[in-house]
């Protein structure tokens, strides 16, 4: 039997009111699943609805709809894009790091659980004479390891991660990089890592998924999603990344049209519009994750065939199908 994916969430939707009754589609039906041992990064320009994902999957925010379950609940633990901000500024280090544990294994001693924050500090490389700052007095990198710590002293199943190294330099970043994939490998932590780094994703990450306006466009393995994006949008996304080598030119891929608004969701492809590829029968109704080769998947009609043969259907068939996609629209 196989086991149970340690995160799935189906059909998540969430809006927020704006002025004069409008409201902001932040999610419209994203459903993600995360394995045991699993990284699985999320990426997407800002607005995508990455952070609110982040944030539903937490606890932080209830999502309008859908349903959010884990294999392991109550093992779940946060790291912040703001390491600063998520530390309490009046505490000291190892006083910050040992709270989840006098919080919520009272039955350890406080020499015990003094002892296990150290330790804890210790193995994401902080030595002892950093154990009674305060986070004032460290560095960007030094307080997201100690967010770190914090996230790990009650051994948690999964991480969830926003943006932790957004605000950390090059090379700190590649640091903090190195230690989450350690922790990764050596204690079969789960990861759900969402970021707008490509070059982070590619490191640490085993698997991708793309989001747009509150969708998820694509996904599948990252070095797959990487090397050949089937998704218009992937494509676009993935051409305005950096890339390291200065003898290697790269040539973004423009898209035409304007944005469309958030607060208006349309019944089709929500690519419409800005999709160099779009054909008459991507507004004909609202695309479903469409399964290409292996566990690869996108939200794009042409992924059902040669583009010759959509045109000649007046409906794709999946259209017709998918009865309870349909219905989400209306």
């Amino acid at each position: 039997m196989t086991a149970a994916p340690l995160l799935a969430a189906h059909d998540l939707r969430k809006t927020f009111a704006v002025a004069r009754g409008a409201r902001v589609h932040a999610l419209n039906g994203v459903s993600i699943a995360v394995e045991r041992g699993e990284c699985v990064a999320v990426i997407g320009e800002s607005g995508s609805g990455k952070s609110t994902l982040g944030r539903i999957l937490l606890g932080l925010v209830q999502p309008d709809s859908g349903s959010v379950r884990y294999a392991a609940p109550g093992r779940i633990q946060a790291v912040f894009q703001e390491p600063y901000e998520s530390l309490n500024p009046r505490h000291r280090v190892h006083a910050i790091v040992r709270e989840p544990l006098d919080i919520n294994r009272r039955e350890l001693s406080r020499a015990e659980r003094e002892s296990r924050a150290r330790e804890g500090l210790r193995r994401v490389g902080l030595a002892d004479e950093f154990h009674h700052r305060l986070p004032r007095e460290l560095s960007g990198g030094q307080q997201q390891r100690v967010g770190i710590a914090r996230a790990l002293i009650l051994e948690p199943a999964m991480l969830i991660l926003d943006e932790p190294t957004s605000s950390l330099d090059v090379s700190v970043r590649a640091q903090i990089l190195d230690l989450l994939a350690g922790m990764k490998r050596e204690r079969g932590i789960s990861m759900l890592y969402i970021s707008h780094d490509i070059g982070s994703v590619e490191r640490i990450a085993d698997r991708i998924c793309v989001m747009y306006r509150g969708q998820i466009m694509e996904t599948g393995r990252t070095a797959d999603v990487l090397a050949a994006p089937r998704h218009p949008y992937s494509r676009a996304l993935l051409s305005a990344r950096l890339v390291p080598d200065p003898n290697v030119r790269t040539q973004p891929m423009r898209l035409a049209g304007e944005i469309p608004s958030q607060t208006s969701i349309p019944p089709f492809c929500l690519f419409a519009g800005r999709c160099p590829d779009e054909m008459p029968d991507c507004r004909a109704g609202p695309i479903p994750m469409i399964r290409t080769e292996g566990d690869r998947e996108s939200r794009c009609i042409r992924a059902r065939g040669d583009a010759a043969d959509m045109a000649a259907s007046p409906r794709p068939d999946h259209l017709n199908r998918d009865e309870e996609t349909q219905r989400s629209w209306q």
